[in-house]
Parts: structure tokens; C-alpha cells; sequence
């Protein structure tokens, strides 16, 4: 038997489903709202995540345009929340 069956059977056994064995979740939805709850606030999560990075990319070239000199630079405005 391979190693990713193996892995598969003890998180079976364990009460996981397989996807959640491969991403390494330790959660065990008891219904579906649960599970949409997790992934509304994960997606949530993400969303920020993103939003951050993109801002931090915004406010570099604006800081470089500024200290180059020029006039038309354009401020990132407020950080996402």
C-alpha cells in the first residue's frame, strides 16, 4: 500500500475527509453551515491578505516616485481594513 492511501486511511479513521488530509485541516465540519462559515471567513481572510499586498505594492512605487522627484505620483490612499 502507497503512503498517500495510508495517509488517507488514518484520516479516515480520525474523522477527516480526504481533502482535508491533503491541505492538513484538523477541522471536522458536523454540517454544512459550519463548513460554509469556515470557508466565508477564510475567504474573508484572503481577501484582506490580498488587498494588503497589493496596497504595500502601491504605497512602494509611490514612496520611489516621490523620493525620484516627479510630480505625478499617485498616493495609495488608506490601507485596507
Amino acid at each position: 500500500m502507497n503512503q498517500a492511501v495510508t495517509q488517507f486511511r488514518k484520516a479516515a479513521d480520525r474523522g477527516y475527509a480526504p481533502a482535508q488530509a491533503i491541505m492538513g485541516l484538523h477541522y471536522l465540519f458536523h454540517n454544512s453551515a459550519e463548513r460554509l462559515a469556515y470557508i466565508q471567513n477564510l475567504r474573508k481572510d484572503v481577501d484582506i491578505s490580498e488587498a494588503t499586498t497589493m496596497w504595500n505594492i502601491g504605497k512602494s512605487e509611490y514612496d520611489n516616485c516621490r523620493r525620484a522627484g516627479r510630480e505625478n505620483c499617485h498616493d495609495p490612499e488608506a490601507p485596507p481594513r
